[in-house]
């Protein structure tokens, strides 16, 4: 019976630690990743791409306090990645749309994109 408790015992110590530690939830990093193609699909490399948020389009009194406007330019794969986790707060319901302004040349074009909170948002942007 002692045996029977003991081990009883020495399972709970080992199981309950594990359960502690993977009730954890870790934070994961929300990004967006913006995808630059021309007309014929092609990947454009060293356009510029800036994402903010449209001051015009705050509503007065509303709970965004993170202003973001950050430009990258994108890579030999024509892509940016931002990551904007700042802007997510724990329980939120979601982040943001944010707009997107993409200058290749002497293209420019807008697009918005949706920020979904700890996940990589993806959005591909076509450039005439």
């Amino acid at each position: 019976m002692k045996n029977l408790i003991k081990s009883i015992s020495l399972l709970a110590l080992i199981i309950f630690p594990l359960l502690y530690l993977n009730s954890c939830s870790k934070e994961t990093s929300t990004t967006v990743k913006i995808i630059v193609r021309d007309s014929n699909n092609s990947l454009v490399i060293g356009a510029n791409v800036n994402l903010y948020v449209d001051e015009s389009s705050v509503i007065e009194n509303s709970k965004i306090d993170q202003k973001i406007n950050q430009t990258k330019i994108t890579d030999y794969k024509g892509e940016v990645i931002f990551n904007v986790s700042d802007m997510y707060k724990n329980g939120s319901a979601g982040v943001a749309i944010l707009d997107i302004l993409i200058e290749s040349g002497s293209n420019e074009t807008q697009s918005v994109i949706k920020i979904e909170p700890e996940i990589e948002n993806t959005q591909t942007v076509y450039v005439p």
